[in-house]
């Protein structure tokens, strides 16, 4: 039995002779090589140009999409921080009342989404989804307690909101 390069150089000889390519002589004239963008495009505009004007640049525009939503990025690090105070605090009041603000305010961040940036947008809607989840485990907790478990995985799903919080932040933060 042949192995699998002897068999692929054999074919790839017997299909060279038998192309639906015309003859050299009646072959279109080959363009030019593309040397920028500017070449490849058809229309005027440069790539960072629109017909009702200028686009922004990517870290322009991060930075325009943070700038115009600079009050729910405040909201949310005052409502985590929130979070802790009641946690520090073992009751059970401010903690839920707490994790009604912090719903609250990933509402705004929730609806602002996508950002111009993918990572960003990724990281963010980590945070909104682990902010979520903790919330509902919040919403669980009674009087009588909560379990061990219950308790750690609030722990673990807000820690986790905050790296991607951190991280969201830390990608906008190198566009400037």
């Amino acid at each position: 039995m042949r192995s699998t390069p002897a068999i692929l150089i054999a074919l790839s000889i017997a299909v060279a002779g038998c192309s639906d390519e015309p003859d050299e002589a009646t072959k279109p004239p080959v363009p030019p090589p593309i040397t920028s963008i500017r070449s490849a495009t058809a229309s005027p505009l440069t790539p960072t140009e629109t017909a009702g004007g200028v686009t922004p640049q990517p870290q322009q525009a991060v930075a325009a999409w943070r700038a115009a939503h600079s009050d729910v990025f405040s909201d949310l690090t005052a409502s985590m921080g929130g979070i802790v105070d009641a946690i520090e605090s073992q009751n059970l009041g401010t903690l839920q009342e707490a994790c009604a603000v912090l719903d609250r305010d990933a509402d705004p961040l929730r609806a602002a989404l996508p950002s111009p940036d993918p990572g960003v947008t990724g990281a963010l809607q980590a945070m909104v989804d682990d902010v979520e989840s903790a919330v509902r485990l919040c919403g669980d907790f009674t009087l009588a307690g909560a379990s061990t478990a219950d308790v750690e995985r609030f722990t673990s799903l807000m820690a986790d909101a905050q790296k991607q919080f951190d991280t969201a932040n830390r990608l906008m933060d190198a566009q400037r």
